[in-house]
């Protein structure tokens, strides 16, 4: 009998291991960014703001637990998510916004109504609406839904032209907690359009079933 519970209790200790990897704000935060694209320590450093360090300190933790993967690219270590980890990941995301009060205040703050993801495929086969992907060219070029197009926060100033005042456009950025897909549904919104969000990334869009595309092929 006492086997039994030091085996079942060693089970539960091995799986709250797993547990704590994501019981870490900022290694929440580097599984998103790696969501984007696989990226060095020092890249993922600045996307957090964090030291180099302390980045790497994190990394190595995932690293154990084998919720990233690492390739060497010369002298170079990139890093990137390994299989399951992405799925865990937008569960825990759903989760935590479906029962975390301060979430759900959080998104109600937010001006800008959001669509969801039926709407965005039935709009992009209708074509009755743009779907523009605000993040950097590199991280639409590694993974971006079908039929969106990118023009990245910091050019979309100068290059509103491009849109058209009688489409609608809806906004999509990393994911829920990217804050860029607010600033340019607000900065399009007093242009003129007609805006909304997409609040969920392309972690989310994958894992519900949609297509992404490279810059080379869509999978």
């Amino acid at each position: 009998m006492n086997s039994n519970r030091e085996l079942k209790n060693a089970r539960y200790t091995a799986f709250a291991e797993m547990g704590k990897v994501f019981a870490n704000a900022r290694r929440l935060e580097i599984i998103d960014v790696l969501i984007q694209r696989p990226r060095s320590v020092e890249e993922i450093a600045t996307s957090i703001q964090q030291s180099v360090a302390s980045t790497s300190q994190h990394l190595q933790v995932l690293k154990r637990t084998k919720a990233v993967n690492t390739e060497r690219q010369g002298t170079t270590i990139i890093y990137s998510l390994a299989e399951g980890t992405l799925e865990v990941f937008v569960a825990m995301r759903k989760l935590a916004d479906a029962i975390n009060p301060s979430l759900q205040v959080l998104q109600q703050q937010r001006s800008i109504p959001s669509v969801t993801f039926e709407h965005v495929q039935h709009v992009l086969q209708e074509s009755s609406a743009v779907l523009l992907d605000v993040r950097t060219v590199a991280e639409f070029e590694n993974g971006h839904i079908e039929g969106a197009i990118n023009i990245p926060l910091l050019e979309l100033q100068n290059r509103v032209g491009e849109l058209h005042l009688h489409q609608k456009v809806i906004v999509t950025c990393r994911g829920p907690y990217c804050v860029s897909s607010d600033e340019a549904a607000k900065f399009l919104s007093e242009k003129g359009f007609s805006v909304s969000r997409y609040d969920d990334g392309v972690g989310e869009w994958c894992v519900l079933g949609g297509k992404l595309c490279t810059t080379f092929d869509c999978h």
